[in-house]
């Protein structure tokens, strides 16, 4: 079965987000399941000195995996990963989308169907 790993949305609402509050939004929700379910999963996010921002999950130790968040021309961000079998990171991110009530016009696709401009799905 092939991942999507690219998800699109838009803030909900007349004012748009930018993608370190949506990363920080992300940040938030992790953190806060995690302590409700008693895991042990650590978020954080990361900007890079060209602007880049990343949030960096990790449920399994201390491997970190990268979720990257930038916006696009048309006013919407999109969130990214690369992560071999990344299925649950794409689940992780649609339940953070979808229970925070600030984004809409959430659509699913792999990177391939991305970069082709296909349209996508409303799930991972």
């Amino acid at each position: 079965m092939t991942t999507r790993d690219h998800v699109t949305f838009r803030a909900a609402g007349a004012s748009p987000a930018t993608p370190l509050e949506a990363a920080e939004d992300l940040v938030r929700y992790v953190r806060a399941e995690a302590k409700a379910r008693g895991h042990k999963t650590k978020a954080r996010t990361h900007v890079s000195y060209t602007g880049a921002v990343t949030v960096r999950v990790s449920w399994s130790g201390d491997r970190f995996h990268t979720v990257g968040v930038r916006p696009l021309a048309d006013g919407r961000l999109l969130a990214r990963h690369n992560v071999a079998d990344g299925r649950t990171l794409s689940l992780l991110l649609h339940e953070w989308l979808t229970a925070s009530g600030r984004f809409e016009d959430i659509s699913w696709r792999t990177r391939d169907q991305f970069r082709a401009g296909e349209p996508g799905q409303p799930k991972p």
